[in-house]
């Protein structure tokens, strides 16, 4: 069944979308768009909030406390970055706009995630992910 799509990139060749059952799906756009997804990247358990892409990597941040990176050539899951606990805390102020991870940028090298009131850079690399800094 078709799930709301929640937030949607453009890339070079392709157009990715997340969506509330925590899928992501990545159409070409060359030679042309395609309306059947070329890759569907599975991993999250609850919505996708914000998705970064490029031609090698998809990044979703998902309101399951994940950040997840999967190929955007092959759709394997190369990395699942945990944002901490589901638990809420009185200490933990709410996130002004979405819970849990809530946007994703990146580069060749890192990513920035936002989750709940604290941000968080990963190192993404194809050889040896790196625990958070």
């Amino acid at each position: 069944t078709a799930s709301a799509v929640t937030c949607v990139r453009r890339t070079a060749d392709a157009v990715v979308a997340g969506t509330q059952a925590g899928v992501v799906l990545l159409h070409r756009t060359a030679p042309a768009l395609t309306l059947a997804p070329a890759l569907t990247l599975s991993g999250h358990t609850a919505r996708v909030n914000d998705l970064w892409a490029d031609e090698d990597k998809v990044l979703s941040a998902g309101a399951d406390n994940c950040t997840l990176v999967h190929s955007a050539r092959n759709g394997e899951k190369l990395y699942a970055f945990l944002g901490g606990s589901l638990q809420v805390r009185a200490s933990n102020p709410p996130h002004p706009q979405k819970p849990w991870c809530s946007a994703v940028v990146a580069d060749p090298f890192q990513a920035v995630v936002t989750i709940n009131s604290m941000v968080r850079v990963y190192r993404v690399n194809q050889s040896t992910p790196d625990k958070p800094q």
